[in-house]
């Protein structure tokens, strides 16, 4: 009788034990290449780390009312008030 099937017999919980401690490594190799390739798994995409900031966009200048209102110096932009 060899040892496994004595452990597996007399204390199946250290055989057992043994049996999944190995089997977790083994596993954590093998299976992202077998999602893979059989399954056609593709990993998520990648969370931003930063907020995405959109372009600059050019300043048009407008004349009237609205220039005189957002204006923070309205006194210089908006001589009549």
């Amino acid at each position: 009788m060899t040892i496994q099937q004595y452990l597996a017999h007399e204390q199946p919980v250290i055989f057992w034990s043994c049996v999944m401690g190995t089997a977790g490594p083994v596993l954590a190799l093998t299976v992202p290449s077998i999602r893979q390739k059989y399954f056609g798994y593709v990993p998520a995409e990648r969370v931003p780390t930063t907020y995405p900031r959109e372009p600059l966009l050019a300043v048009r200048t407008v004349d009237g009312l609205f220039i005189c209102l957002n204006s923070k110096t309205a006194a210089e932009t908006c001589p009549g008030i």
